[in-house]
């Protein structure tokens, strides 16, 4: 399947952020030595741990590259008696013709040194064509992780005709991948269309395992808590045991290339309910951070749409276990007269031309707004014909960025446009149809906090905040003292900026204690020391 899109592909001329597509879609992101060894460690030992082993040990590595998964897991072996004395049966796969050269020849190199007895087999082609793939004892590999996908950036290149072969190519690959491996679909792609390599390759590596086979696997850290990955996640977790992760932050800087957290992680092929799982942080110095147990039964699993906040650790996934326990944000929707309503309103696309001079219906997009007001003011006015297809805009609204990264203090970047404006689809809306003031300042208070953010962070897979992953989040119950409370907290916000009571009042909403919520701060490592010793304060706990 791969094949016949890289045939067609001058992969050198479509490029940007110095990665080619063709790098991208064959996954030539060859795995750091750190990781491979550390992988490797811990594969060897679930291997030694599990059922008594034959006197030969067959690992494949369906996307092998140079061979250096295969290499390091053959390093680690000599290392324990019980596999240096067994046969080797060593199977390389992988599309390019080249890599798969260079990964014999490091393999047998290896095995030459090592004194281990090693038969090499190699295949040249697609792994995702073998979706009923041969069984191993032993899988280890580290998949591609690209969204099969058009990219403007990459068919500014081609010609008008060439740029839609390749979109009617990128979409079979897409139909052939999802009947494939239907269980690494995501649950709603944007767009319609759109098909993650690393969910299909977790997918083959799974199936490629041998009953009570055990597998190591380097993949994106979203991939464990993002919303499109929830039903891979639910097979993976009912079909084979999480055994170990270990978690990189972006920081670490891992991939050249790769501005976003990895986790190597092991599986054993045997049914488990719930999960229980050592974890380990590295900080962004590659040096180890802490090692806790990650503790999930089935009924939390689902509670929590079988998201796991690996890079969180375990303090953060026992903090989410308590905040499970509240009601989603989409509970308050529905058809009432007194319903939340959450969407979008105005399609950005050739604004210009949906926009003129005024402003009797201000159009306020993303940049605009910064927390608890604006950046900016409206400076064009949307078309009145337009303006008036939206119900929404006869009401005050919560509004929050749609783009806001990782690498940001704050990601939930919100504030409260008044009625009469028009937003683009760089901000999200939310409002009670009953516009009540009152409600929805309270409301806005719980989506501004940091517990609100802490949730959202947990499951979001890229720099976009997900309309779906915030409304999953949970909320607390707010009594009517509650919500008079928060809603003055947040006029005061509006006015002066300063929401560390705010804060405090959301945490206790939440059931959480002081040293609770100072813990939770740890999980926002760019928060300025003076607002967290501000919200820390006794005083201030005491007040609210």
């Amino acid at each position: 399947m791969l094949n016949e899109i890289l045939s067609h592909l001058d992969g050198s001329a479509m490029m940007y952020g110095n990665k080619s597509l063709t790098d991208r879609i064959s996954g030539k992101f060859y795995t750091p030595d750190l990781l491979a060894l550390e992988l490797a460690e811990r594969l060897t030992e679930l291997v030694c741990n599990r059922s008594k082993l034959g006197p030969i040990i067959r690992i494949c590595d369906p996307f092998c590259g140079d061979g250096r998964l295969i290499v390091a897991l053959l390093c680690q072996a000599t290392e324990r008696p019980s596999m240096r004395r067994r046969k080797w049966i060593v199977t390389l796969r992988d599309i390019d013709k080249h890599a798969i050269t260079a990964a014999e020849i490091a393999v047998r190199t290896a095995a030459n040194n090592l004194g281990l007895k090693v038969e090499i087999r190699k295949f040249i082609g697609d792994s995702f064509l073998d979706h009923v793939p041969q069984q191993h004892d032993v899988v280890v590999t580290n998949p591609p992780w690209e969204l099969i996908k058009p990219d403007v950036r990459e068919l500014a290149s081609l010609s008008h005709r060439a740029a839609a072969m390749h979109r009617t190519r990128l979409r079979n690959l897409c139909n052939r991948l999802n009947q494939h491996f239907p269980e690494a679909n995501a649950e709603k792609a944007f767009a319609g269309w759109g098909t993650n390599l690393a969910r299909c390759g977790w997918a083959l590596a799974l199936r490629s395992c041998v009953p009570n086979g055990a597998l190591g696997i380097v993949l994106p850290g979203t991939i464990f808590a993002d919303q499109a990955s929830r039903e891979m996640r639910r097979s993976a977790f009912h079909e084979s045991t999480l055994v170990s992760a270990t978690a990189y932050p972006p920081e670490a800087r891992l991939f050249a290339r790769v501005d976003q957290p990895v986790v190597t992680a092991t599986f054993l092929a045997k049914a488990r309910s719930g999960i229980n799982a050592t974890l380990s942080l590295y900080k962004a110095d590659r040096t180890l951070k802490c090692t806790s147990q990650l503790l999930l039964s089935e009924r939390e699993l689902v509670a929590v749409d079988y998201s796991l906040p690996i890079i969180f650790g375990g303090d953060g996934a026992e903090l989410l276990k308590r905040l499970s326990l509240f009601p989603k944000l989409s509970d308050l929707e529905g058809v009432g007269a007194d319903s939340l309503w959450a969407g979008r309103e105005l399609d950005e696309t050739r604004i210009l031309d949906k926009t003129v001079d005024g402003g009797r219906y201000p159009f306020a997009k993303g940049r605009n707004v910064k927390r608890h007001g604006f950046a900016e003011l409206p400076t064009r006015s949307v078309r009145a014909a337009i303006a008036k297809q939206f119900k929404s805009i006869e009401f005050e609204r919560i509004v929050w960025r749609d783009v806001s990264r990782s690498s940001q203090h704050r990601r939930m970047i919100t504030a409260i446009v008044p009625s009469g404006w028009v937003t683009g689809n760089s901000l999200h809306v939310a409002y009670f149809r009953d516009g009540n003031p009152t409600r929805l300042r309270a409301l806005y208070a719980v989506m501004a906090s940091l517990v609100f953010e802490f949730q959202v962070r947990s499951r979001l897979g890229t720099g976009h905040m997900s309309l779906g992953v915030v409304r999953s989040t949970r909320i607390p119950q707010l009594d009517t003292k509650s919500v008079r409370r928060l809603s003055a907290l947040s006029r005061k916000a509006f006015v002066d900026g300063k929401d560390a009571a705010l804060e405090v009042h959301v945490a206790r909403e939440y059931g959480l204690c002081r040293d609770a919520f100072a813990a939770m701060l740890d999980f926002f490592p760019k928060m300025e020391p003076a607002h967290r010793t501000t919200m820390v304060d006794k005083a201030l706990w005491v007040q609210q």
